[in-house]
């Protein structure tokens, strides 16, 4: 895990190092877009009970 200080949240390695390439490219991104493990499945669940 590395921290994306822009986020200021932990991300698994590759993904900081992608998200800071993009930074340095100019190529926009979302935090919502980034995110994953518990909190996604949090975040899914959410939105499923929120459907029924």
């Amino acid at each position: 895990m590395a921290l994306y200080e822009p986020y200021g949240e932990l991300f698994p390695r590759k993904q900081a190092r992608l998200l800071c390439l993009w930074d340095d490219l100019g190529i926009p991104h979302k935090w919502k877009k980034q995110v994953f493990g518990p909190n996604l499945a949090c975040r899914v669940k959410a939105r499923l009970d929120h459907c029924h």
